[in-house]
């Protein structure tokens, strides 16, 4: 099989990707994946709907190739493994074209290089919408990582880092059907719980850290809400079908986690003092005489007044009710979430998990 993407937004770059897959070769049945790509990925994007408006158009452009292969053990039981080769630039949108002289985007432009291996226990009924099972993901991700420095005209900046890192991860799922599914095309009324944990030591870039927040991981929080080393995540699920339809489920569901850590921190008292002069046009305090700009801030400064983080563990929870309707292209799911930062509504395709 081999599929493509091409989407062109004007700015940013054109995003496009070409993927090849074969799920079985030779008499041992390995499946191998392989893909080209440029594409550009938005952070912090905003839900559907919200009572938050602290939203960013902050994007990474990604450029290389992955390739992967996976070799069955059995029926349930699989070995996986992964390498990619990246180059990756990290841009702040708007916040960039209207302030750069005043930033310091350090870091923002880095290649990485890494392989992933896992282990795999799949016992699931179906994949797309399971009603019993359970499946088990235990691996890591090695590889090195080269952080280039960025200094401004005004010599502000910070130096590149480059080394080895390492990011080991567990993910686990549990299905229970509360009343015997009559097949795999219709649907039933299900308890599903998923656990996933995470840490990493050594360089890593700013988007390959762990992130908590949003439609896939902890509803009623802005997408990547939280960032960092670590990261702890929780979800539960009833769902239920609507009763003289198998198109049709309701759900209810609760999330907790929450990810920390992050070595890339920023000051956000050097955001406020910018967000401060530029408001008052540069007269601060209001005589008439232009004060000068304060110290030029970087994108991590911007970041961490709009979403503050933190180093230690502090569990995040989300709660509510969604819908999910069955399409040929897998469940379309809508979720209504509160949480602490307020109420949102998520939209995605596909189960969460």
């Amino acid at each position: 099989e081999i599929a493509g993407r091409y989407r062109n937004d004007g700015v940013p770059p054109v995003s496009a990707d070409l993927t090849y897959y074969q799920p079985w070769i030779g008499k041992k049945k390995m499946g191998l994946s392989a893909s080209i790509y440029n594409k550009t990925t938005y952070r912090f994007s905003s839900s559907v709907v919200g009572t938050s408006s602290s939203d960013s158009d902050a994007y990474e452009v990604r450029r290389g190739f992955s390739l992967g292969l996976s070799r069955p053990r059995n029926k349930k039981v699989s070995l996986q493994t992964s390498f990619r080769l990246d180059s990756i630039d990290t841009f702040s949108g708007k916040n960039e074209s209207a302030t750069a002289l005043y930033q310091i985007d350090a870091e923002r432009n880095s290649t990485v290089a890494a392989m992933g291996i896992s282990h795999v226990v799949d016992t699931r009924d179906t994949i797309q919408d399971a009603s019993r099972g359970q499946y088990v993901s235990l691996g890591s991700e090695l590889g090195h990582t080269n952080l280039s420095g960025d200094f401004n005209d005004l010599g502000y900046g910070s130096e590149g880092r480059k080394g080895f890192f390492a990011k080991p991860a567990a993910e686990y799922r549990r299905f229970f059907a509360l009343v015997p599914r009559k097949d795999f095309r219709s649907t039933t009324r299900v308890l599903a719980f998923r656990v996933k944990a995470g840490a990493s030591s050594g360089p890593i870039t700013f988007f390959d850290q762990y992130f908590v927040g949003g439609a896939d991981s902890l509803r009623g929080f802005g997408e990547d809400r939280f960032w960092g080393k670590n990261m702890l995540l929780a979800n539960l699920e009833l769902r239920y079908p609507i009763p003289k339809t198998d198109a049709v489920q309701a759900v209810l569901f609760m999330d907790a986690g929450d990810a920390w850590g992050s070595e890339l921190r920023g000051d956000p008292k050097r955001y406020a003092d910018y967000l401060n002069w530029s408001t008052h046009d540069g007269d601060i305090n209001g005589d008439g005489i232009k004060d000068p700009p304060p110290a030029p801030y970087s994108i991590y400064d911007a970041y961490e007044y709009r979403w503050p983080q933190h180093d230690k563990f502090k569990m995040h929870f989300g709660a509510g009710i969604g819908i999910r309707v069955k399409t040929p292209i897998g469940p379309i799911r809508l979720d209504y979430a509160g949480s602490k930062e307020g109420n949102r509504v998520h939209f995605s395709i596909a189960q969460m998990f």
